[in-house]
């Protein structure tokens, strides 16, 4: 490796932190509110930089919460990380058995879906609020 390059890597990788983390507390801010769940964001933040520093071990991609998987799954019902593993395994069986009806599927609506979602999360109330 070329050490040359390390202070531009060292600036990535903080940007990418300060990104991956403000994600994470804001949408569990937004699922713990919806819960009544406690978040202790000490706790969030050392598990997600214990799971980059292991994921970086492995060459993986930097992990973050994501918004797409979190509130459907609470909306669903979920109550334990077991939920993920499950939601693993469905989108396995789907892939498999419909990819080739999936690839048709256009980009405008995945990403109303993801619009959708978004708008579930949108706190009017606390907007006038503010």
């Amino acid at each position: 490796m070329d050490v040359r390059v390390l202070p531009d890597l060292v600036g990535i990788g903080i940007a990418l932190t300060v990104v991956s983390l403000g994600q994470s507390i804001a949408i569990a801010k937004v699922v713990s509110e919806r819960s009544g769940q406690h978040i202790d964001a000490n706790r969030e933040f050392r598990g997600q930089g214990l799971s980059n520093i292991a994921g970086g071990l492995f060459s993986s991609y930097v992990f973050c919460a994501s918004l797409n998987r979190s509130l459907p799954n609470f909306q669903a019902g979920a109550r334990t990380p077991l939920a993920a593993v499950f939601a693993s395994l469905w989108l396995l069986l789907l892939i498999a058995v419909s990819a080739p009806v999936l690839a048709l599927l256009p980009i405008p609506a995945i990403a109303a879906l993801l619009l959708l979602i978004s708008w579930s999360l949108f706190d009017a109330a606390g907007w006038r609020r503010l």
